[in-house]
């Protein structure tokens, strides 16, 4: 690890979403934008659907935790999934098209 941060790859110490090598699956970038809005929207379903007025109110907490718990153990693994759609495609962005010659 060198002083600024980096390893011996010249990545960060902190997850950065991406395709392609930046993937830690190494996924597409066709593979990753479908596990992204695909776990994206089952959030979100999620989370409405349990806080329905006419959905137990109760466990309303519980169904929002598991599901994303269970949506970051898929997504991780794909992307270094976020649910953070402005996040996600901002970190990758500057990822691939660095503002700075040979920083990123």
């Amino acid at each position: 690890m060198s002083r600024d941060g980096r390893d011996a790859t010249g990545r960060g110490r902190f997850a950065s979403n991406g395709f392609g090598e930046h993937s830690p699956g190494k996924y597409n970038t066709v593979a990753c934008l479908v596990a992204e809005v695909l776990l994206t929207f089952m959030f979100l379903f999620i989370s409405l659907g349990s806080t329905d007025h006419r959905a137990p109110t109760k466990f309303a907490l519980i169904a929002i935790r598991f599901g994303l718990l269970l949506i970051h153990l898929i997504g991780i693994p794909v992307t270094n999934l976020s649910l953070v759609p402005a996040r996600s495609t901002g970190r990758a962005a500057a990822k691939q098209f660095p503002l700075t010659p040979g920083k990123g």
